[in-house]
């Protein structure tokens, strides 16, 4: 459009020249050193133009040799651009089918010369940790810090503190997560990896500490949080190294979770091992009024009492709403054993295994056929409950050879 325009620009001056030399042609005279060029304005208005037109020429010449090496550089830099582009998708694919070795290779190979060889260190360092290649993957997270950036170093952070975690690294891991909390500590991501790592260490202490941050940034649910703690509370207990530690744990959980049978469950068993169980018998009858819990029941009938027979009346009492509950007919027949009712106890592990055979009230009715003098049938009992135990731990029983 340029180059018409100026074709035409050039038209219109001829034409405008030739008009004016048609009536008066005249003559242009240039004098240098004492010679004299005499010739007439056409020809004169001619090698203007030509003039004009040779310059114009060679200045876009000139122009197109000066920016050459940078169109030159842009090309390269849009072909290397394409190419690391076309390998990225090639690389996720890879990763995504499991093909770590080609993921690897195909990320590792055009980080230098794609706009985010930060992307691609990442995915290899991930490709790397698939094949079990650590150092390899420390080198990449190594190339992906330095590509200089604040988010770069917290994506690196974030993803080495996930391959550490996913290996089990847990030391690696919590020095890696305290440097990122140093500089990033209310990040949702930051968080939800320490929080994993703590329950993973089971330091519980410092996962209490942990739980108001994550409350308040809503990295976890109302529920994951009440379930978060009162784990917590419940390793607490059972980390307790004597009565008086038992205490003072007990002593600092916040009322409303002293009612959660998994929080009253290993207290008591904490108690139980410390020689304090009858502490722990009206806690576990007060909470199974309101809510009612299989290990709580469990642990019920485990536990030492000076009273057996208040134990045993109490848990009679709930047959009226769970008679057929196996875990509570195996804790009164186990109570009934601790008592010496003979009967009673046969009664109770009878009823419990036909609601729900376990090896366990196999073993105590052999044990209490035993003693009451029927020592066939014991065995017939020890013998299914053995199989039973046997069947489930997946080892099967010696087949006797024949003689």
């Amino acid at each position: 459009m340029r180059s018409l325009f100026l074709c035409l620009l050039v038209l219109l001056a001829a034409v405008i020249v030739a008009q004016i030399s048609s009536e008066d042609p005249g003559y242009v005279v240039i004098g240098y050193r004492g010679r004299l060029l005499r010739t007439s304005v056409n020809f004169f208005v001619f090698l203007l133009g030509l003039l004009a037109v040779t310059l114009y020429l060679l200045l876009r010449v000139l122009a197109k040799l000066w920016s050459a090496p940078r169109r030159l550089f842009d090309w390269s830099h849009t072909q290397r651009s394409g190419k690391a582009q076309k390998a990225l998708v090639n690389g996720v694919m890879a990763l995504a089918e499991g093909n770590w070795e080609r993921a690897e290779g195909t990320f590792s190979r055009n980080a230098a010369t794609s706009e985010y060889p930060l992307v691609h260190y990442l995915a290899a360092a991930q490709a790397a940790h698939s094949q079990r290649a650590w150092t390899r993957r420390d080198e990449y997270l190594r190339l992906a810090e330095e590509t200089g950036s604040q988010e770069a170093q917290l994506a690196v952070g974030l993803t080495e503190a996930e391959l550490q975690l996913q290996q089990g690294q847990w030391e690696q891991a919590k020095t890696t997560l305290l440097r990122l909390r140093a500089s990033n500590s209310s990040h949702p991501q930051v968080l939800k990896l320490s929080l994993r790592l703590l329950t993973q260490m089971q330091d519980w202490r410092q996962l209490l500490d942990l739980l108001p941050a994550l409350k308040q940034r809503k990295v976890c649910s109302a529920e994951e949080i009440l379930a978060r703690q009162t784990d917590a509370h419940a390793g607490l207990l059972a980390n307790a190294r004597g009565a008086d530690a038992l205490a003072d744990v007990w002593s600092r959980i916040p009322n409303t979770l002293r009612r959660h049978p998994a929080i009253i469950e290993a207290y008591a068993a904490r108690a139980q091992a410390f020689g304090q169980g009858s502490k722990a018998i009206p806690l576990i009858q007060k909470a199974l009024k309101s809510d009612w819990d299989p290990a709580l029941v469990k642990r019920y009938g485990l536990m030492p009492s000076e009273d057996l027979a208040a134990q045993i009346n109490a848990a009679e009492k709930w047959l009226g709403s769970h008679g057929d509950d196996a875990t509570l007919l195996l804790s009164l027949g186990r109570l009934c054993y601790k008592s010496e009712l003979w009967g009673k106890a046969c009664y109770y592990l009878e009823a419990c295994i036909k609601q729900n055979p376990a090896p366990e009230a196999y073993r105590l009715l052999a044990e209490t056929l035993d003693r009451i003098g029927d020592p066939d049938r014991a065995t017939q009992h020890r013998r299914l409950g053995l199989e039973m135990a046997t069947r489930e731990a997946g080892t099967p029983l010696p087949v006797a050879s024949e003689s």
